[in-house]
């Protein structure tokens, strides 16, 4: 995807109103629209795991794990958001008959993350470490 020139546009007063969230948000949340050789490319906000994505086709990302194999395809059908240039749809929450497929690349585990606890003067330390559990997918078909 070289060559993209990522073009901000301001949805997010658009987005709010559909999920009745408050305009003033500390993260200042845009969508990206980009433009390449003067074509929108789609794109979309799906939910998988209790979090949000903004995903384009062909793009890959690390997932919270799913039961399904490698090499099998996944169906989305929680969409939030599909827009292909100027024509955006928002749904309130989920977008009807909106669809985004992916294909799992491979199923893995995150470096670890190591938490420590500790009380000084008090001689109690504690180490524990986690490997959050990940599936990487690649988008291949927003439809909506």
């Amino acid at each position: 995807m070289g060559g993209i020139i990522p073009k901000m546009v301001e949805v997010w007063e658009l987005y709010c109103s559909f999920l009745n969230y408050p305009l003033e948000s500390p993260t200042q949340n845009r969508i990206l629209l980009y433009y390449d050789q003067g074509s929108f490319f789609m794109h979309a906000v799906i939910l998988s795991g209790g979090k949000q994505y903004h995903v384009t086709e062909g793009q890959t990302l690390k997932l919270e794990k799913l039961p399904q194999e490698v090499g099998e395809t996944v169906a989305f059908e929680q969409v939030l958001l599909v827009a292909e240039g100027e024509n955006i749809q928002c749904g309130a929450p989920f977008l009807e008959g909106a669809n985004v497929n992916a294909e799992i690349i491979s199923q893995g585990r995150h470096k670890k993350i190591r938490i420590v606890k500790m009380r000084r003067r008090k001689h109690y330390m504690r180490r524990q470490g986690h490997r959050q559990y990940f599936t990487e997918v690649k988008i291949t078909g927003i439809s909506g």
